[in-house]
Formats: structure tokens, C-alpha cells, sequence
């Protein structure tokens, strides 16, 4: 073997990428076509070698014959190998920053190997040292070149080890404030009476009262700063324990005060909170993560008497405090991350009971006797089921619609739905509390007025392509109505001119205008088969119509939305849902895969633009 050494190898240079460096010099040294001697190249790297120093700079490069090493030298005067700014030095004799190294490992190698060896007689250690003075000028160069060899790194870059950080003491500081915080909101607060009700003028309605004197019940702080939680029951005579959820996010007003001497804290929400139900005497297995999963129930209210009146009233709470117990301060309501609370506002408690079944079938009789247009009793049944006006306001306007519509179907509803739009939503310009009963007349009276001046959403062009659509989202608690707004049509649609109004957007969403959540503690799917179902299944009643499921496009599958359907007469034949499918197609093939089945069906309810018609005489054949 014929020797070469080098040195002034830039640190940060791989052996790998010299490697393939020198042997491509090589290759393109002999010519392509030619078996080029592949060189060995003995390189010494550090221990822990580092991106920035991944070997010390120096080694040697060790060919097969003479002539190649000749050949290389006499290649490196006009193409000098170059990394970067620095070139590579090479040259026969042996540099002495390596001869040091060598001999360093060496002695190493020596030393290591004395230490050993076993203890030996003064004759056996004469034998071995003349033994080894003769072997040591022979096997010189082979012990340079093992030396010199690193140890097969796979990954190019061997990463320091880093040493083992000693575990840090616990910050005292937190720890305390910690302690303090729970010490604080980590309690339970006992309570005497939960009611929801609505707000008018800072008047309280109580629509529904539930004691909780013989039933415990308790206000919670959640330990995680984002939610609270109101529990009942759970005892040993009755394992039950329903519960409200209230997420801190949603609370948009919180008070403090004393009514009747007793101590309240009232909460207005942006939406209703979710109701739950637990078992305090469900099987355990002793595994904390496992038995919390599903534990509760979603519920769409607390009981038979809190149904009638949820959907309308969930937003406003008051909480009555036992007065043994321990009260919410203004420093409970900021650590929990609810803000300042006001302290005695100027609000009236009393029991009108708005929400009475007597206010309600009055209204539900008025909007689904078929007096009115479609259209006019749809924007009623919204200011009832959005809890934009309560019953008795909502008879109060009676005599104003009626008068209206008899005049104009679409002024009418164009004047409701404006001023369902003012009074509620995220852009409303009043709020539930700029008036009362007395005076909805008169606001009402002055938007009518201001409504007949502008032009009927009827009236603005509208392309062909779309139409009027009205939506209906049904959340856990509520139904909520919205429309009609523009969207654009579908051959289903496009079938039955005049009939736009038969046809409904459905969409099941949560509290929040979202898809429901996947919750741990949860179980979301027992409720969601049963409340969604149950209009899947059957029919939605809306003014004087019953609507029943029809189909659904891929976006709208998607949004958890689909397109319900109320049967009408055209051309001597009730159409309905089962009529309108059967006449999609032939779906015999893919009826027993519901996936199928649904992506073809999905094809007729995507939106999609009118096709333009053409007569034969207006279609030329040009050669």
C-alpha cells in the first residue's frame, strides 16, 4: 500500500463528503469507462465529535500502486481540491501534527493494555518487554493505520450525550398561589333555589323555579378555569344527579346582590348551557380514567316541567344561596376568569310567567292555523322559537301583522323579519332590555313605518340560479329559524317552480353554531341518535306544514345539513319525499350500501346552475 496524508481538512466537512470527494477526483483522474482503484481513507475523529468539529482536519489516503499516487499528485498542481474558500494539503511524508497524534494513541493503547494485564514475575516482565521491542518497528504502520480508523457512524453525526439535568425544586411561589386559588373557588357552594327565567327592562321572570332545600344542590367552579357547573341530587334514595354546564366564554353579564335578605348571583349567558345527567351508583372499576368516560348524559332539559319552557329560557339564571353556607365574592368571579361582577344591581324579581303553557298554545294556535301566508306566520313562529319576543309581546303585535298582511304578504314579512334582525343577533341595535311589553307596540309601530319605505327583499334581482331558502337549525335545547336567505338551487328544486317554499335547510349543530364536540365525560352518541333522530324519523312541524326528510348533498353532509321536504299536489300527484327519490333514478344496486347510496343520491342536491334550453331552429351545423 503507497501512502498520501493530508491535512487542513475544514472541520465541518463529513467524512463521507471527502470520501466521495477524493473518489470522484480519482475517477475523473483515470476517465470514464476505466475501473478506477478505489482509495482507503484513515481519518481520526474526537469522541464526541460535533457539527462544527467533526474530525481533526488530518489523516492519510492509501492506494494500491505508485503510479496512482503519482497520478494524483500531478492532478492536484492544476485542479487543487477545494471546500469551500481553503484547499486541501497533501503530500508524501508524514505531517508532525500527525506523528503526534500517533504516537499519543500509542502510548494510550500501550498503557490501557499494561493496566491489564495481570500481575507477572520480574523474568516473565524481562520476557514480554524484549518480546514487544522486537514486534514494536514491524507492526509500526499497522498500528497507526487501526488507530486512525473511526468507528462506523451511521447517522454521519455523532450527537453529544448530554448529561442528566438534576430535577428541579417545585416553585414555591406557584405552588402557594395555587393553593390559594383553590382554597378559594375549589369549594362547593351550597344552594337553595336554581331558576331561569327571562329578562325584560332589568325586570326578572321567574318561568321556572326548582328548590333545592331537600334536593342538595351545589355551585361549582370547574378545576379546569373553563367552565362552571350546577349539580342536584345524586343521594342514596335517588343516584340521579342532573347538572348544568355553563362555559365561562358564553357568560356575557354576572351580578352579585342580596334579595330578600338571601344572597343570588345572576348569570346571562349568549347561549343555553348544556344539561346533563349523572349516577353517583353507577358500576366502578377503580380506574379513575376509565370511569369518568360517558359518565353523564346530554340532556335537552332538566325534567317534564323545565321542557316546556327550555328552549326560550336557559340564558338567564339566578342562583340562590343557602345562607349557612358560603357565598360567591367578587374575588371568586375574577379568579374563576368571569370578570367583575356588578355588585346590588338595580334588578326586580318576579314571577309573570310569560312561558305559560295557556301564552304558548295561543301563539303556536295563531302562526299553524293557516290563516296567514307561509311566509308570514314563518317570521312569527322565529320570534317565537329564537326567544326574540316572548308570547305576550308577540300577541300584543297581533292586530298590527294581521292588518298588514291582509294589505301585503310581503311587506308583512319583510317588516317582521327586519326587526327580528334589530333586536337580536350579534348586530342587533336593541337588546331584550330596551323594552317592555307596554311599549313593543310602539317600536314595532315605528319600524313598520320605516320598513313599507325600503324595498321588499322580494323585490332586489335575484339570478335564476338561485332562491329563497329557508334554514332551520335544531340545536340539543332549541330550534332556531333563519331566512329566507339566497342560495343557490338544484335540479330537485328547479323541478317544481312555485314550490321553493315546500323546500327546508336543516342543519344539527350545538349550543355554540358548531358540529358537536366529542366529549370525554360525554355521552354525546346515546343523545345525538335520540334528539336528532327523532326529526330524522319523523316530521318537523313549522307553521301549517309538516316537513319530512328528503335528502342531502355532500357539502351539506358534510355541515351535518340536509333538505327536508313538505308534501304538495302538482299535477294531480302529492309529491313527498319518497316520491321525489324514486324518481332520481334506479338506486336498486346500491340500495344495501348506505354510502353509495347516499353519494348517489347526493348528486341531485348539489348545487349546480340552470341549463340553458335550446330550440332546434336556433341550433346551426357548421361544417
Amino acid at each position: 500500500m503507497h501512502r498520501l496524508y493530508f491535512q487542513n481538512l475544514p472541520f465541518n466537512v463529513a467524512r463521507s463528503a471527502f470520501r466521495d470527494a477524493v473518489e470522484k477526483f480519482v475517477v475523473n483522474m483515470y476517465g470514464e469507462g476505466v475501473d478506477a482503484p478505489k482509495p482507503i481513507i484513515d481519518m481520526e475523529i474526537p469522541e464526541r465529535p460535533t457539527s462544527e468539529k467533526k474530525h481533526v482536519g488530518f489523516g492519510v489516503i492509501e492506494f494500491m500502486d505508485e503510479k496512482t499516487v503519482e497520478m494524483f499528485i500531478a492532478r492536484l498542481k492544476t485542479e487543487p481540491m477545494m471546500f469551500g474558500s481553503e484547499a486541501v494539503a497533501f503530500s508524501r511524508e508524514r505531517p508532525p501534527n500527525l506523528q503526534a497524534s500517533s504516537s499519543r494513541q500509542s502510548t494510550n493503547v500501550a498503557s490501557a493494555s499494561t493496566s491489564r494485564t495481570e500481575p507477572t514475575s520480574s523474568k516473565d516482565r524481562r520476557s514480554q518487554s524484549s518480546k514487544s521491542t522486537t514486534t514494536q518497528t514491524s507492526n509500526n504502520h499497522s498500528n497507526v493505520r487501526t488507530l486512525n480508523r473511526p468507528v462506523m457512524n451511521l447517522n454521519r453525526v455523532k450527537h453529544p450525550q448530554f448529561e442528566k439535568r438534576e430535577v428541579r425544586l417545585p416553585n414555591i411561589k406557584y405552588l402557594r398561589k395555587l393553593h390559594h386559588r383553590l382554597s378559594i373557588i375549589g369549594q362547593h357552594l351550597r344552594l337553595e333555589t336554581l331558576e331561569f327565567g327571562v329578562l325584560r327592562n332589568w325586570n326578572f321572570s321567574v318561568e321556572y323555579s326548582r328548590p333545592l332545600i331537600e334536593e342538595t344542590g351545589y355551585f361549582i367552579f370547574e378545576d379546569d378555569e373553563k367552565s362552571l357547573r350546577i349539580s342536584m341530587g345524586g343521594t342514596h334514595q335517588d343516584s340521579a344527579q342532573p347538572s348544568v354546564a355553563i362555559a365561562i366564554q358564553t357568560v356575557n353579564y354576572v351580578a352579585l346582590g342580596t334579595d330578600a335578605g338571601k344572597p343570588y348571583m345572576f348569570l346571562a349567558l349568549a347561549q343555553n348551557p348544556h344539561f346533563e345527567l349523572g349516577d353517583i351508583s353507577r358500576p366502578t372499576t377503580g380506574v379513575g380514567k376509565f370511569d369518568v368516560r360517558r359518565s353523564r348524559n346530554r340532556l335537552s332539559a332538566l325534567d317534564e316541567r323545565h321542557e316546556r319552557v327550555a328552549p326560550y329560557t336557559s340564558r338567564w339564571i339566578k342562583l340562590t344561596f343557602h345562607e349557612d353556607g358560603i357565598a360567591p365574592t367578587a374575588e371568586m368571579c375574577q379568579m374563576a376568569g368571569l370578570g367583575e361582577p356588578a355588585i346590588d344591581p338595580p334588578l326586580s324579581f318576579s314571577k309573570l310567567d310569560m312561558y305559560s303553557a295557556h301564552n304558548i298554545a295561543v301563539v303556536q294556535k295563531w302562526f299553524q292555523s293557516g290563516s296567514l301566508s307561509f311566509e308570514v306566520a314563518f317570521q312569527i313562529e322565529a320570534l317565537f322559537r329564537n326567544g326574540a319576543l316572548v308570547p305576550t309581546e308577540l300577541l300584543a303585535i297581533k292586530p298590527i301583522v294581521e292588518k298588514l298582511a291582509k294589505e301585503s304578504n310581503e311587506t308583512a314579512s319583510d317588516a317582521l323579519r327586519t326587526f327580528r334582525s334589530e333586536i337580536q343577533g350579534a348586530g342587533a341595535r336593541k337588546t331584550f332590555n330596551d323594552f317592555e311589553n307596554k311599549n313593543v307596540v310602539d317600536e314595532f309601530n315605528a319600524h313598520v313605518r320605516k320598513s313599507v319605505e325600503s324595498l321588499p327583499l322580494q323585490r332586489i334581482g335575484m339570478s335564476k340560479a338561485s332562491f329563497m331558502c329557508y334554514h332551520v337549525k335544531i340545536t340539543p335545547t332549541a330550534v332556531h329559524l333563519n331566512g329566507p336567505l339566497e342560495e343557490q338551487s338544484n335540479r330537485v328544486i328547479r323541478r317544481y317552480p312555485g314550490y321553493e317554499t315546500h323546500f327546508i335547510r336543516v342543519a344539527f349543530t350545538d349550543e355554540a353554531d358548531g358540529r358537536a364536540r366529542f366529549e370525554y365525560e360525554v355521552d354525546t352518541m346515546a343523545f345525538t341518535q335520540k334528539r336528532v333522530g327523532q326529526f330524522l324519523k319523523n316530521a318537523i312541524r313549522l307553521c301549517d306544514r309538516e316537513y319530512e326528510l328528503l335528502g342531502y348533498s355532500q357539502s351539506g353532509f358534510r355541515e351535518n345539513a340536509c333538505f327536508f321536504v313538505s308534501p304538495f299536489e302538482w299535477d294531480n300527484e302529492i309529491i313527498n319525499g319518497d316520491y321525489i327519490r324514486y324518481s332520481l333514478g334506479n338506486f336498486d344496486k346500491v340500495i344495501n350500501c348506505p354510502a353509495r347510496y347516499g353519494a348517489r343520491m347526493s348528486q341531485a342536491f348539489s348545487a349546480t346552475s340552470q341549463s340553458i334550453v335550446l330550440k332546434e331552429s336556433e341550433i346551426q351545423a357548421h361544417p
